[in-house]
């Protein structure tokens, strides 16, 4: 999970640090040669929302795993206890 997350935020930096200079460069640019720049912006910008959705989903998913793995182990934890006290008649 600690992988998946380093990877996650070396991929995100990277793509922010892409669309400011994208910002920067047509922020620079004469108004006529701002659709390249702005084409490329808004490319960046959905690539890192769809980066943004897709750790949202990951995380979500694996708060769920947890939450299962947890239950699990309580549901064994009262199994083994009735095995071991069981109820008094």
């Amino acid at each position: 999970m600690e992988q998946e997350e380093g990877q996650y935020g070396r991929g995100f930096d990277l793509v922010l640090k892409e669309l400011i200079n994208l910002h920067e460069d047509a922020s620079k640019s004469v108004k006529s040669k701002d659709s390249n720049h702005r084409s490329g912006f808004d490319l960046v910008l959905k690539e890192l929302m769809t980066q943004r959705e897709q750790a949202a989903v990951a995380a979500e998913r694996a708060a769920v795993a947890a939450e299962q793995r947890l239950d699990n182990k309580v549901s064994s934890w009262r199994r083994e206890r009735r095995q071991l006290w069981p109820p008094r008649s």
